[in-house]
């Protein structure tokens, strides 16, 4: 008999969530019986509902909804494991105190660098982050059986903290990237402009690195003339941009996920100043295009690629020579490579 997995997502939708799920359905859907609680599954990808039995759509989208949606579905089912995708606080606390309750083996996923966040972050944002992460954070640690981070940093992350667990409780299962997504991108540019494109993905706040970008970019565009740089990504914090160079960087505003692997195809480099990271999915993506990659060395960046920095001229210097960057191999990250990964760690709680 197969080992029943359940994973939990709540209320989210985000494409990332959508995306995580499917490659943990496809490594896994052949060995495991696969089951998923969340509100608005039917918004993710329509193949999630193949990979998976789905739980928890009758109820509303909302933190009380998805904590409904995982308490009735562990009134009436008995899964060997449970664990969540995203938001180690918040779904780590409702899925560790569910799973206790109904005597359910809690797996905590380290999915983002949450216990560092509040160091690096504003100072009404400071409080609101070490108030979520670093005191309601500890809870689900206490009460899981085995814990999942991205890499050798999320691991060394939580082992020392206080309470934390012990290192041989811990399975290194990084974020996952399905290869075949993209092949067949086409042949044509989505930019319409000339010259050589430096591409950021993401969210643009102060946390994920705006006010970085905006002291660096006009010596960026100083030392590579020829440089255009495009922001993809809602605009939560401002990046203001000398009048003078305005025409040589884009802000396009969120763009439909199926055109992501064409607008990392066609661009020169990626740029990645984030303060704070697991192990970003996008690093992944763009080196899966067969675009280099230039990223900040936090988190378990560093496991994805060599051209890290940490200071202002460090990023320069890596960018403005992105010709002479390499790409990094991504294949170790693949669904195919990481299959075995998954599937034992899984079973291993039949």
């Amino acid at each position: 008999m197969s080992t029943t997995a359940c994973f939990y997502i709540g209320s989210a939708t985000a494409f990332n969530v959508g995306l995580t799920t499917r490659n943990i359905g496809l490594m896994m859907n052949d060995d495991l019986d696969l089951h998923l609680v969340g509100t608005a599954v039917n918004e993710l990808n329509a193949d999630v509902h193949e990979l998976f039995s789905v739980y928890g759509t009758a109820y509303n989208s909302t933190r009380v909804g998805g904590m409904q949606a995982l308490h009735s579905y562990l009134r009436t089912h008995d899964p060997d494991v449970l664990t969540h995708v995203v938001q180690p606080p918040i779904h780590g606390t409702i899925g560790a105190t569910l799973g206790s309750l109904y005597d359910v083996p809690f797996v905590y996923r380290y999915s983002g660098d949450r216990f560092f966040e509040y160091r690096v972050a504003s100072d009404l944002q400071c409080i609101k982050f070490f108030a979520v992460n670093n005191m309601l954070g500890h809870l689900p640690i206490a009460l899981s059986t085995k814990y999942i981070t991205l890499g050798s940093a999320g691991t060394d992350r939580l082992v020392s903290l206080f309470f934390g667990p012990n290192k041989r409780e811990v399975a290194e299962l990084p974020t996952p990237v399905n290869l075949d997504r993209f092949s067949n991108v086409g042949t044509e540019s989505p930019y319409g402009v000339e010259g050589p494109i430096a591409i950021s993905i993401g969210r643009i706040t102060d946390l994920k690195g705006a006010k970085f970008i905006e002291a660096t970019l006009p010596r960026l565009l100083t030392r590579r003339p020829d440089l255009h740089v495009v922001f993809i990504g809602s605009k939560q914090d401002s990046i203001d941009v000398p009048p003078a160079l305005e025409h040589r960087v884009s802000f396009t505003g969120p763009i439909a996920p199926a055109a992501v692997p064409r607008y990392l195809t066609f661009a020169n480099v990626l740029i990645h100043p984030s303060l704070t990271e697991g192990l970003p999915r996008v690093l992944l993506e763009s080196l899966a295009s067969g675009t280099p990659v230039v990223a900040r060395d936090v988190g378990d960046v560093s496991s994805v690629t060599e051209n890290t920095f940490t200071t202002a001229d460090e990023f320069l210097d890596l960018v403005s020579h992105f010709e002479s960057l390499p790409v990094d191999d991504v294949k170790k990250f693949s669904t195919d490579v990481l299959r075995q990964r998954y599937v034992d760690f899984f079973s291993s709680f039949a």
